[in-house]
């Protein structure tokens, strides 16, 4: 992680907003991806009031994570595809 990115994470956990970071997204040949994320306090708490968890565990904010984002993508008009179907309507 660049100097650049180490500031902004530093700045994103310190932040009293609920902040994701994402540090790598990586592409995978199946047409997934995977993400490295931090998350800090005010997000942690966020996701414990939301899911009524007393607890952040690695997969339920991950589940949370994944459909803020779908949620988000189709409220705003665009489709979530894999890379494989793109890549076979544009051929």
């Amino acid at each position: 992680m660049s100097k650049s990115h180490k500031k902004d994470l530093k700045e994103a956990m310190s932040d009293t907003y609920p902040r994701i970071f994402v540090e790598e997204v990586q592409e995978l040949d199946d047409g997934t991806a995977n993400m490295v994320i931090h998350t800090n306090k005010a997000f942690d708490d966020l996701y414990k009031e939301r899911t009524g968890k007393k607890r952040v565990s690695k997969t339920g904010l991950s589940k949370f994570v994944r459909d803020i984002l779908n949620k988000n993508v189709e409220a705003n008009g665009f489709k979530v595809d894999r890379a494989s179907e793109v890549a076979e309507d544009e051929g």
